[in-house]
């Protein structure tokens, strides 16, 4: 089931837990045809992740690197990168939120200052004995037999051991920079409820028009108007389920000029009205 509650706070910090205090790993199961934005807003997090396509292609980005991932494929992501997934094809994939510890233990380790503290890559596709280890954490996960976390925990040690040891070069071109990136979404999140103009962006991060418009189509696959549209529809969502605020009220909240048009554009992505919308969704909620 596709997660609608990222909890993204305005710094595109993640700042949902993972797993158990006891045992700090977790996986998502994500789905693009139950998530009618077909995006996953930009975000960051203190966990390692590494998603696995399980069918479908998904267009995975990190920073400012385009990434398509097709079925079969997986990749790993060190903490605190900016990150982020829109739709290519109908998708099924699974997201590994990993806390180093599990790995390293503590910083005063031999693990943490010999195979965690120096790496010079920011996120590696994996190859096939990894992808192959990825799919047995993911098994046990699921199947939740008596040693599980020992076989996770296992089984993370030998991905991590195939990864160091790859050749220098490989993980060099990982390196990436996502300041640029960071700066543009930064600014749509903390002034998405105000009106936004490509221009005034323009300004705020000093970066020509042109430069933002080639950094969405070519990094993100969409517009910079199409992305701020998305944005403040997945803003709307948790207001409209909340039963706290009207539409005109979220209308103004997430930056909407009339509740006309956000119903217009809602109905367009999300095949109903809003109202609609919440209606089903609570009832739904009050069934389970």
């Amino acid at each position: 089931m596709f997660e609608l509650d990222n909890e993204i706070n305005e710094n595109l910090y993640e700042t949902k837990f993972h797993g158990t205090l006891d045992f700090p790993f977790s996986i998502y199961k994500n789905q693009f045809s139950e998530n009618n934005l077909k995006f996953i807003n930009f975000h960051w997090h203190p966990e390692i992740e590494i998603v696995y396509v399980q069918s479908g292609t998904i267009n995975y980005n990190v920073g400012e690197q385009k990434y398509i991932l097709n079925e079969g494929d997986a990749m790993l992501v060190m903490p605190n990168q900016l990150h982020g997934a829109n739709y290519v094809s109908d998708a099924t994939w699974y997201a590994l939120l990993i806390n180093p510890r599990l790995i390293f233990q503590n910083q005063d380790s031999i693990i943490y200052e010999k195979y965690f503290k120096n790496f010079n890559f920011n996120n590696i596709l994996l190859n096939q004995n990894e992808i192959k280890i990825t799919q047995s954490i993911i098994n046990s996960y699921y199947e939740e037999i008596f040693d599980y976390e020992l076989e996770i925990i296992s089984n993370l040690y030998q991905l991590w051991l195939s990864v160091v040891k790859r050749p220098i070069e490989d993980k060099n071109t990982s390196k990436i920079s996502s300041y640029r990136l960071k700066r543009i979404i930064d600014y749509i999140n903390q002034n998405f409820s105000k009106k936004i103009k490509i221009d005034d962006l323009s300004k705020e991060v000093n970066l020509c028009r042109s430069e933002i418009c080639k950094l969405f189509r070519e990094s993100l696959n969409t517009t910079f108007t199409e992305y701020l549209i998305k944005f403040r529809l997945e803003k709307s969502l948790d207001l409209l389920l909340s039963n706290k605020t009207n539409i005109t009220e979220i209308c103004d909240l997430v930056g909407f000029n009339s509740s006309s048009y956000f119903t217009e554009v809602f109905k367009k992505y999300f095949g109903q009205t809003p109202l609609t919308y919440k209606k089903i969704y609570l009832k739904k909620d009050d069934e389970d």
